[in-house]
């Protein structure tokens, strides 16, 4: 398949802490950062609504699935969860859809970062830690990590502990006052706005802690529990206003929201993990059991947006907090035959809850005690549960022809039990359900001429739980009929491949080229004012190449390529545009190059190296 690895040495050489750091050098994937855990990975072009709807990608943490946690029913304000990438084995980006073996959410494909295990024979730690600069308008920017290893018993039991904090600048200024904007006298001398002009917008600290031990009773049996815990704090949004005179500038008002005297992110989640494997001989049982609780909070300024309600030059604000507690198990049997016969056979369940508000408003006191006159308020709670079992087969005809079929059965439940407000429109709706069940199915055929080639071909689907909808007032008291339900959508995937090695491994070169189907692409649409539409768009096609390079050059250096070229558009005419145009969010090109000498200085091993930035070209429909 396409995949790309990093590995814990390459990690740590580039300085990589973050999704943001990685995913914009690898070909067909973009990111889109909009503050601290508010992110959209797009893979191979599939978004129709990055900053709307839950992203189309896969994200695991060791065993621990971390996407799907935004409630279908309310704007996405939040994205992955996205954690600091301290004391990784590995990274690895699987490109297309996985939902054979990874189920919902990966249907355009799936990030998995993998910790280091514990080291049951030797002691050992780590301390370091990092000073920046972020240019011109940006501050200073520090990291400082630590890492300690344990072994209790040896070869029996061992803990590994990591603890790290990242102080970030911001480097947006706001210029509300400077530049002041029409009816600010008013905004903050009658209704009680706050304006001021500061630098370091959106600066943010991360802090965490790992602790991992690993138990070895007996040379078949392995057991790992891991708790994890990440606290992120983020003062004021960056966002910029693209039509002032300067650059990274905002002119953005408080309101005064919660009491605060800015706007601000809060996002904290707890992760528990448990995984046994058990080694049978002819094949490994492996239990991964994932408790996760996922607290965000955050206020943000829309005074610029109150004109779409009549009321312009008031402060107008929203405050979202939600909790999201989610467990999962998975239990699946991977074969180790002597023969041409393989398998992976396996059943998955996950139970989700969500409890959301989300407030938009005029009021100058908290809104959280309900204060003031709200102008939209949505307030709820969303479960999600998902049962299937899966399993794919592989037989290798020859040493050099391998098939794979691939197959997966899903059924999920959706229940929302929301309360909507609408000015002095008061809705109570009864709970609202959606059940759903389908299948998926996978074929690869792979043929390796010599050990240094493979060619493959490959088709394969995936998909992405639809929800159940509320009826919106806004919409039905101008005659808007609002859908009951939003169904699930689906990808189907098309894809040739070329993996190759030559000068005895000093370079490689990779190559995909692939089509996609993707049909029910779920967006959120404003047909006229105070009305906002959840609903299923329509079709799409994805079409690109991919190519991957990495080259010893010699003994000390060394370069690596990677680059795509691929374009999202509409299959047909829909809501959300014409036939042919191109879709939100997708990349059209990526193109990342870096070189790299290492060499002794003092005798110590030392290295530079030189990274071009992705290139990222956005066609907005």
């Amino acid at each position: 398949m396409a995949i790309s690895a990093l590995s814990g040495d390459t990690i740590e050489k580039r300085g990589l802490v973050g999704m943001d750091d990685y995913l914009r050098t690898l070909p067909g994937i973009s990111m889109q950062d909009l503050g601290a855990g508010q992110n959209s990975v797009v893979i191979r072009g599939l978004s129709g609504d990055p900053q709307g709807q839950s992203g189309s990608a896969g994200i695991y943490f060791g065993e621990t699935p971390l996407a799907g946690f935004q409630p279908a029913s309310i704007i996405a304000t939040q994205g992955n969860i996205d954690l600091k990438l301290v004391d990784i084995e590995r990274i690895e980006v699987l490109r297309g859809p996985q939902g054979t073996l990874y189920g919902s959410d990966s249907m355009a494909g799936t990030v998995r970062v993998l910790p280091v295990a514990p080291n049951l024979q030797e002691m050992e730690g780590k301390l370091a830690t990092r000073y920046s600069q972020t240019g011109e308008r940006g501050g200073d920017n520090t990291m400082v990590q630590a890492v300690l290893n344990v072994p209790l018993i040896e070869d029996k039991l061992a803990v590994r502990g990591v603890v790290y904090q990242f102080d970030n600048s911001g480097y947006i200024d706001n210029v509300v006052v400077s530049q002041s904007v029409p009816g600010l006298a008013t905004t903050t001398g009658v209704y009680g706005g706050v304006a001021n002009d500061r630098d370091d917008v959106g600066n943010d600290q991360y802090t965490g802690f790992r602790l991992t031990t690993l138990w070895q009773p007996i040379d078949e049996l392995d057991i790992t529990l891991s708790y994890l815990e990440q606290d992120i704090e983020q003062d004021g949004i960056p966002e910029v206003s693209l039509n002032l005179a300067g650059d990274y500038q905002q002119r953005r008002v408080n309101t005064g929201v919660g009491g605060s005297s800015f706007e601000l992110l809060e996002n904290e989640v707890d992760i528990t993990s448990l995984v046994v494997n058990y080694e049978l001989g002819w094949g490994t049982v492996t239990s991964a059991s994932s408790w996760v609780n996922y607290d965000v909070r955050n206020e943000t300024d829309l005074t610029y947006f109150s004109a779409l309600f009549g009321l312009a030059d008031q402060p107008y604000g929203s405050f979202n907090e939600r909790n999201t507690e989610a467990f999962t198990q998975e239990l699946r049997l991977a074969s180790n035959l002597d023969g041409p016969l393989q398998f992976v056979a396996g059943l998955y369940y996950s139970d989700n809850e969500s409890v959301y508000g989300r407030f938009e408003h005029d009021w100058t006191g908290d809104v959280s005690q309900d204060s003031g006159v709200p102008l939209q308020s949505t307030t709820g709670i969303e479960t999600l549960q998902q049962e299937s079992f899966f399993g794919e087969l592989s037989y290798a005809f020859t040493d050099q022809l391998t098939a794979t079929i691939g197959g997966r059965h899903y059924e999920y439940e959706r229940d929302i039990n929301r309360v909507y407000k609408f000015s002095t429109v008061l809705t109570i709706p009864t709970i609202t359900n959606v059940v759903d069940k389908g299948q998926l199915y996978k074929a690869n055929l792979s043929y390796t001429p010599n050990e240094d080639m493979l060619l493959y071909t490959q088709w394969s689907e995936g998909f992405r739980p639809g929800s159940a909808l509320n009826e919106i007032p806004g919409c039905t008291a101008q005659g808007i009929p609002s859908p009951d339900k939003l169904g699930p959508d689906t990808t189907e995937n098309i894809e040739l491949g070329f993996k190759s090695s030559f000068a005895d491994n000093r370079i490689t070169f990779n190559a995909a080229l692939y089509r996609i189907n993707w049909e029910d692409i779920p967006v959120r649409v404003n047909p006229v004012a105070n009305c906002f539409l959840s609903l299923n768009a329509g079709k799409a096609k994805a079409e690109g190449v991919e190519i991957e390079m990495q080259a010893q050059l010699s003994e000390n250096f060394r370069t690596d390529l990677s680059a795509s070229y691929g374009e999202t558009t509409l299959v047909g005419d829909s809501s959300i545009g014409s036939d042919g145009d191109n879709l939100p969010g997708s990349s059209d090109f990526n193109l990342s190059l870096g070189v790299q000498y290492e060499f002794t200085l003092a005798n110590h091993n030392s290295f530079a190296r030189l990274t071009i930035p992705t290139l990222v070209i956005i066609l907005v429909a």
